[in-house]
């Protein structure tokens, strides 16, 4: 956790071999993404107006 209480990692999906993620966020936003390589597919995630929405 950073100073401004910013918590951020980032790895693989577990049991989805060749995918990886980021994920950050505080207490009110995140940000993040995860790959699916061998599915040719990405999401990202944000934070909008308290929501958490995804898009492929």
């Amino acid at each position: 956790m950073e100073a401004n209480g910013t918590l951020s990692m980032n790895g693989a999906a577990v049991g989805i071999p060749n995918s990886e993620f980021i994920l950050e966020g505080n207490g009110d936003n995140v940000y993040g993404w995860v790959i699916l390589n061998d599915q040719d597919v990405a999401y990202e995630y944000t934070t909008e107006d308290g929501n958490l929405v995804v898009n492929e």
